[in-house]
């Protein structure tokens, strides 16, 4: 099967054919959504508000995460790490509670790790990369800790990020990282 997430919801379609199934549908322009090896799937259901998740069986989406307003109005760009427990996600709102974040599906308070004008994305085994001031960088992420550590490393100059925290990069399972241009 594959997965599909659109501007009007959440589907699951069958590789062979026929109409997709609707898991849960969007209130507002998507912000980026992430679909674990474990079976869940966590969206941003609008611009503004905190992240969902769904079973990716379907089922109701139920809010994972919880704004701190008014300093935050809302969480974008989830990504799952490897575990499919744990996620980073992008936090907009005042400098000083804006920026990327490490959460967790069994709750708890999210830990900032950074400011960052995009969301992040894990590179095993043990980095995470985000846009920073037009920079791809990366910084190790010590999960013991919940923190990045050391100084970033500038992986490429001049990427582009869009409205949303939707950095210009992707990266894929084995660790290869490709960007645009900004």
């Amino acid at each position: 099967a594959a997965h599909l997430l659109h501007l009007h919801g959440i589907g699951r379609l069958d590789i062979a054919g026929g109409a997709p199934d609707v898991l849960a549908t969007l209130t507002g322009i998507s912000s980026g959504g992430s679909w674990s090896d474990t079976g869940t799937i966590l969206f941003a259901r609008q611009t503004v508000g905190p992240l969902w998740r769904v079973a990716a069986l379907g089922g109701e989406p139920v809010p994972v995460t919880e704004l701190d307003p008014p300093r935050q109005i809302s969480h974008r760009q989830p990504h799952f790490l490897p575990d499919g427990r744990q996620f980073l996600f992008l936090a907009e709102g005042v400098p000083e509670a804006a920026g990327l974040y490490l959460g967790s599906l069994e709750g708890g308070v999210p830990r900032r790790l950074t400011a960052t004008d995009s969301g992040g994305a894990f590179v095993p085994p043990d980095r995470v990369v985000f846009v920073r001031q037009g920079a791809l960088v990366a910084r190790r992420l010590d999960l013991a800790l919940g923190a990045l550590t050391g100084d970033p490393e500038t992986l490429a100059d001049g990427v582009g990020w869009e409205r949303y925290g939707r950095g210009g990069f992707a990266v894929s399972g084995s660790g290869l990282v490709a960007y645009r241009a900004g």
